[in-house]
């Protein structure tokens, strides 16, 4: 059967009549002609449009508002000559302008002799299909302004000083065609995101809900009770002081995936292992962290905001584990590119057509442990795991050091507990830092749960910016807080 190679996962959105035929025929045609003069070639062609409703503005995305343009239309094609990449780009699809790009590539400087099993996988022609019945087209323009405004009406009415209220909502749709795979991928993403400022006695406080996927199921979730309990906690904070730096037991809360993402996943991409700029390189087989620590990136993960069908490679998505009860494995994130002489993986991706590959992160987590199997607790357990312990929540932003894993990593706020209860001590703009496998050596116990809240865009230093998630468990461990 034709979908004998599309993984069980992913089998509910797959049908086998691939879309804009026509576009793949025309592709069809021109790599056939390009695998007779090079021993790889690969096309893509790529649609993205989008919407930005903000306080009552409606927004084309490419008018401003996002850092990525989402309105746009490209073709590229790409070839492998045996030692490297040749890529040609043109924009939207016109057949003929493809046709002649085809001819522009340099030949390889000798015939391919060697081993082409890189090139090689399950044929599989068929489509898939991100949206569903409470997708982006199940609600009219008025009714998401309408959502826009009445989360905003909401926090104003509870007395938060600013809000911002933002919903988004992009459609992309990738066609991907080699020598014996033509496949295609719709994915709809929806975003609401609350923004909340609160300002008394020259003192600013700032937090913020953020929810994404590929349905409405997650922003309905920004209920009024939330944000009015979201207001509380911004109002609260402004009472809260800076932490004493230092050595702490604490509890991360969802952040943890936003911990595992920036300290730990980029070092696992296979251009910086590639270049020795990846510490992860040395250690792999190594230990780094205790046996409770696994790392997985996921971009099959159900309907998330780093979630794909198939990369821009044409590798079906499927999860990688980057670390395994505390050992680094020999798994890092790679493209067509770099999967040459390491695993392959589903992680090539580009910011858009116009743009190169590179090996990039998806859904980046800590696994959690099921309940009953060692090294799992639920929250309550955790609290009552030290005496005295420090609660962090909210991640609000990070940085990447592949070459040194130190970690650099902020939250919003963190909470001391005693005896399991709150003290009301309240601590604002906390820094995580340290030597990460210090960390990853003390965590002394994960969460069963998976906790998904909303998504970003990350980049390749300043550039290079696509759709991730960093979901999470609670993890229970000793970090340094300042």
């Amino acid at each position: 059967m034709n979908n004998v190679a599309v993984p069980n996962n992913l089998r509910d959105s797959f049908s086998d009549q691939v879309m804009e035929q026509e576009k793949a025929a025309v592709l069809q045609e021109v790599i056939q002609d390009l695998q007779g003069k090079f021993p790889y070639a690969f096309a893509q062609f790529t649609s993205k449009n989008g919407l930005i409703i903000s306080n009552n503005k409606v927004l084309n995305i490419s008018d401003g508002g996002s850092i990525i343009p989402m309105n746009m239309e490209g073709t590229v094609l790409t070839v492998y000559d045996g030692e490297k990449i040749q890529e040609i780009y043109s924009n939207g699809f016109n057949p003929n302008q493809i046709r002649k790009d085809a001819k522009r590539f340099i030949p390889p400087s000798k015939t391919w002799n060697g081993d082409k099993s890189f090139a090689e996988r399950s044929p599989l022609i068929g489509h898939f299909e991100g949206d569903g019945d409470n997708g982006p087209s199940s609600r009219s323009l008025e009714d998401k302004v309408t959502f826009v405004n009445s989360r905003y009406d909401v926090a104003k009415q509870a007395g938060i000083t600013s809000a911002n209220v933002i919903y988004k909502e992009s459609s992309e749709f990738e066609l991907f065609v080699d020598h014996n795979r033509t496949i295609s991928q719709h994915i709809p993403m929806i975003a609401g995101v609350v923004f909340f400022r609160h300002s008394e006695n020259s003192e600013l406080r700032q937090t913020h809900i953020s929810e994404a996927g590929f349905n409405f199921t997650s922003i309905d979730s920004i209920t009024d009770k939330r944000l009015i309990e979201e207001v509380k906690l911004c109002q609260s904070l402004i009472k809260a002081g800076k932490i004493t730096p230092g050595e702490y037991n604490v509890i991360l809360t969802q952040l943890s995936g936003l911990l595992a993402h920036e300290s730990f996943g980029h070092g696992m991409e296979g251009d910086w292992q590639a270049r020795g700029m990846a510490k992860s390189l040395k250690y792999v087989g190594q230990r780094v962290g205790s046996n409770y620590v696994t790392i997985i990136d996921n971009p099959a993960l159900n309907g998330q905001h780093g979630t794909y069908f198939f990369d821009a490679t044409g590798e079906l998505a499927r999860l990688t584990v980057l670390v395994k009860n505390g050992i680094i494995q020999p798994t890092p994130l790679t493209d067509f590119f770099y999967g040459l002489n390491a695993a392959r993986s589903a992680n090539g991706r580009r910011q858009e057509p116009s743009h190169k590959i590179y090996p990039r992160q998806s859904n980046t987590y800590f696994e959690p442990i099921p309940k009953g199997q060692p090294g799992s607790m639920t929250f309550e357990e955790m609290l009552n795991a030290h005496s005295d312990i420090m609660v962090v929540r909210k991640g609000s932003g990070g940085m990447e050091d592949p070459h040194g894993w130190n970690m650099q990593v902020q939250a919003t706020y963190a909470e001391n507990f005693h005896n399991s209860r709150p003290t009301g001590d309240m601590f604002y703009d906390i820094g995580i830092t340290g030597y990460l496998p210090d960390f990853l050596g003390k965590i002394e116990a994960v969460g069963s749960e998976l906790e998904i809240k909303g998504g970003g865009f990350c980049g390749k230093g300043h550039k290079e910016f696509v759709r991730v998630s960093t979901p999470g468990p609670e993890l229970l461990g000793s970090i340094y807080l300042g």
